[in-house]
């Protein structure tokens, strides 16, 4: 049950993340809090959904904002 929650949770973080990103500005600059509001969790949780896609190499995490390295991939996976 617990891993089930933990897909939903990537399916949502993923998703935002997708939409907030654009070719044109690829930095999200919005705060951990602002992000985790727009996904409807806590932050300490979506900080757990950011370093997995920060170690699966699907983003870049620097001082205040994110950027997407592969949106493809986070749209498509099957979380």
């Amino acid at each position: 049950m617990v891993e089930q929650a933990n897909n939903s949770l990537r399916r949502h973080v993923a998703d935002a993340l997708v939409r907030l990103h654009t070719p044109a500005d690829p930095l999200i600059t919005l705060s951990r809090e602002d992000l985790a509001a727009v996904v409807g969790t806590a932050p300490e949780s979506l900080g757990r959904m950011l370093s997995e896609f920060r170690q699966a190499g699907l983003i870049e995490l620097t001082t205040g904002s994110i950027r997407v390295l592969r949106p493809k991939k986070l749209r498509r996976a099957n979380w």
